[in-house]
């Protein structure tokens, strides 16, 4: 349990920190008074509280200029980001390989506005690169491109956001460690990046690097999309149908495709929901992953050698099982589970 944190309307977990978005005046007042809260480990100003040092083991307040109201969070390895009413990017923190889109790769212990970067909606980071989704529906992308993952066509790394190849009309987007991935207004889910061990979903590993945006064959249009991954690349992603079902692909060594089985899956698999329960929402960790259902109870699955799973010694399972409830909302990064109760 996390003390120091009200009205809190979304949550974010990074590999080295957590960051909460509260309503200072009470959920009422959203969004016109918006603050992010950060937590754990700052030694390269990933808690944008204006510090180096670690860890911090209570929740403290982002320094923001003044009248900034924030309206949407995102993290990567140890970056924050944010954006605020007006649709202008932030980002704080390590800035490693240009990741925070700034034209360098200077750490910032606290929140600097992007050039340029404007109309956004939604923000999404991966190991050291993030990709942020404008409101006109096309994507941009900073940050490490050795896989591909920026989705140029390229892998030259960008310190200054540069658009994603081919992609229209999208909704949502999503970052592993070294994969990205969007999905479109008619539930089509397209991938890009490291795809070793099937991370992209194609059918096939045998391409290392997939440097442009490649649609994903589901049986039915997606709703939701979710990637993960560990600190050495391999990842693996989960989506929710239109009709409920959840499918999932990549690394699968754990159990983390929820299928039943721990072997590599290079095209989606259907996961093993459990008899009568419903996802609606998903989030894939390192070598685990999580889900939220109709009834606030969390899932979850995969490898539990570090408590990921939430159930005390347990260090592997390859379905979903129910760990917790009365559960609002769900985040998960390589080593770590966050949920907060409604």
């Amino acid at each position: 349990m996390v003390s120091g944190l009200a009205n809190v309307v979304a949550i974010d977990a990074s590999n080295s920190s957590n960051y909460a978005l509260e309503c200072a005046g009470g959920v009422s007042s959203c969004p016109t008074d918006g603050i992010v809260m950060a937590w754990g480990d700052g030694a390269v100003g990933q808690l944008g509280d204006g510090s180096n040092h670690s860890p911090h083991n209570q929740p403290v307040q982002v320094h923001f200029p003044s009248g900034v109201n924030i309206v949407s969070i995102g993290e990567a390895r140890d970056e924050g980001f944010a954006i605020d009413s007006t649709g202008q990017g932030w980002g704080w923190g390590l800035n490693g390989h240009g990741s925070l889109c700034i034209g360098n790769t200077t750490k910032q212990s606290v929140p600097v506005a992007i050039p340029g970067l404007t109309s956004v909606t939604a923000v999404q980071g991966g190991q050291d690169h993030v990709l942020w989704l404008l409101a006109n529906g096309t994507v941009m992308a900073c940050g490490a491109n050795n896989y591909g993952q920026l989705g140029t066509g390229r892998t030259r790394a960008s310190n200054v956001p540069t658009a994603v190849r081919q992609l229209t009309d999208i909704v949502q987007i999503t970052a592993g460690n070294t994969t990205s991935g969007a999905l479109d207004s008619s539930g089509n889910v397209y991938m890009w990046g490291y795809n070793r061990r099937g991370q992209v979903g194609i059918g096939s590993g045998d391409q290392g690097s997939i440097s442009t945006p490649t649609k994903v064959t589901l049986p039915l249009p997606a709703v939701q999309l979710s990637s993960g991954g560990d600190i050495i690349g391999n990842g693996h992603s989960l989506a929710i149908l239109n009709d409920g079902s959840v499918y999932a692909w990549g690394d699968d060594a754990n159990g983390q495709l929820g299928d039943g089985q721990t072997f590599d899956k290079f095209s989606p698999v259907q996961v093993t929901v459990p008899a009568g329960v419903t996802f609606t929402n998903v989030a894939a960790g390192g070598c685990f992953s999580l889900a939220l259902d109709t009834n606030g109870y969390v899932y979850s699955w995969g490898c539990g050698q570090r408590g990921q799973l939430g159930v005390a010694g347990m260090s592997q399972s390859t379905s979903p099982i129910e760990v917790d409830s009365g559960v609002g909302m769900i985040s998960a990064t390589a080593n770590n589970a966050l949920d907060f109760h409604s």
